[in-house]
């Protein structure tokens, strides 16, 4: 009788086991169920991290895809919690039975590459039948088909772009006696003269409670931007040596760290997201932030508080701009044909029309000029004064090293040089310095592994 009570409590356990598994695979492949597909269904995936409101879009998407190419391709959505979780969910999947297509960043990429696990989007592109012709090729952001491409070789394709905006509250500029109607301030030497007209004590009780800005303690972005504006470079020209520590780039770093400590103009830096909690307070003039970041304040936005405006991020002696986001990946381990059901979602996700509706609903760049004509575009334009002007950054944008070894060093220089220096703990030259050692240190170590 205890060995047939045993026997079945087993059998239990090993069903609950089953609905774990079960429920697990319901949860990370997403809700929805593939629609009945034929044999000559081409059923693909897609790891990505897209969540929240951005995933909503892309899930819209993928879904219209699917309908459009029913019973030749289905698409599944598999979503990553984050990028750490997806890259370590592709590493661990390359040799083994990688997804057809994911995101990537760069420096991902060039792991790729080395290890030659993807397909070379140009074999797709310049195919005469399925790829693009010469107009259409040109018609994606130079930028865009730069920073995918290696010695002349296109082995990845733009996914979520974007660029970074100066966000201006409207209603704290007229309290301040500032019109925004007029240009906001472009230059750098401008930008800190309106911080210093917008920082008041506005209640009367010794303490200021109106910021000229602000910005999170770890802000690699805001300082890259800086430094290329002001001469400055991530790398030497042969990318054999990190150079964020040269004249310029202290300079720029020296910049940030004067808002706080120099010219009184912010309050000390906070971790994560707070600076633009405080903004949407309406305690901050001026915040700087990627362009997508519009989409998760304006879900909070009370306008009686915040009037938001865009425009380009300033600098110290040129416009400058470093792009961020992902790119996608077709793995070479994959059958041919599900190689080319991924390179027909690639191209239809960025057509013109499909790149501005993406555009549109999460503020990600889009990656063709062509899209920037289209009449949608131009009422969000026409709606948002200076978001244009936001986008055209991208005319000479620039982008972040691509090495693997950047993965860690872009990091530990956001963590290492930006943060110490704005917390006062370091000057800005001893913290960059302390991380451009680190950096090339480990450049050489893989210089001699290669040698070896």
């Amino acid at each position: 009788m205890k060995k047939k009570k045993y026997l079945t409590f087993r059998i239990m356990l090993f069903l609950l086991g089953i609905l774990i598994i079960l429920f697990g695979m319901f949860y990370l492949y997403g809700c929805s169920a593939p629609p009945s597909t034929s044999d000559s269904t081409v059923q693909i995936e897609f790891w990505h991290a897209m969540g929240g409101p951005l995933g909503k879009v892309l899930d819209a998407m993928i879904d219209d895809f699917n309908k459009e190419y029913e019973g030749r391709i289905y698409l599944k959505s598999v979503k990553m919690g984050n990028y750490t979780a997806l890259v370590q969910k592709i590493m661990a999947a390359v040799s083994v039975q990688p997804p057809a297509l994911a995101q990537a960043y760069e420096a991902w990429t060039s792991q790729f590459v080395a290890a030659k696990v993807i397909t070379p989007m140009n074999k797709f592109i310049d195919d005469p039948e399925i790829g693009f012709n010469k107009e259409e090729f040109e018609d994606i952001i130079p930028v865009f088909r730069e920073g995918n491409s290696w010695e002349g070789i296109m082995w990845s394709f733009p996914f979520n772009k974007s660029v970074r905006a100066m966000y201006y509250n409207k209603k704290v500029f007229a309290r301040s006696g500032i019109d925004s109607t007029l240009t906001p301030p472009h230059t750098w030497d401008d930008f800190v003269k309106v911080s210093q007209q917008i920082t008041q004590d506005i209640d009367g009780d010794g303490e200021i409670d109106q910021w000229g800005t602000a910005f999170p303690v770890r802000n690699l972005g805001q300082f890259a931007n800086l430094m290329i504006s002001n001469g400055g470079s991530f790398l030497n020209e042969d990318e054999t040596m990190a150079v964020f520590n040269s004249p310029e780039a202290v300079d720029a770093l020296q910049c940030l760290v004067d808002l706080i400590y120099k010219y009184k103009v912010m309050d000390n830096p906070k971790a994560g997201y707070q600076y633009q909690n405080d903004f949407l307070a309406g305690n901050i003039g001026m915040i700087a932030g990627s362009t997508v970041s519009y989409v998760y304040m304006n879900l909070s936005l009370d306008t009686t508080k915040v009037d938001i405006g865009f425009a380009p991020v300033p600098y110290i002696k040129e416009p400058a701009m470093n792009v961020q986001g992902t790119n996608c990946v077709i793995f070479n381990k994959v059958s041919e044909e599900k190689q080319l059901a991924a390179w027909e979602f690639v191209k239809w996700f960025t057509n013109t029309e499909n790149t501005a509706r993406w555009s549109l609903g999460t503020y990600y760049a889009p990656v063709r000029y062509s899209a920037l004509e289209l009449p949608e575009m131009q009422e969000r334009f026409e709606k948002q004064p200076g978001y244009k002007d936001v986008l055209a950054q991208l005319n000479y944008a620039t982008y972040e090293p691509r090495f693997d070894v950047w993965l860690r060093g872009r990091r530990t220089l956001e963590q290492g040089g930006v943060e110490p220096a704005l917390r006062g703990r370091m000057t800005p030259a001893e913290a960059l310095n302390s991380i451009a050692d680190q950096l090339n240190y480990d450049l050489e170590r893989k210089r001699k592994r290669k040698k070896d």
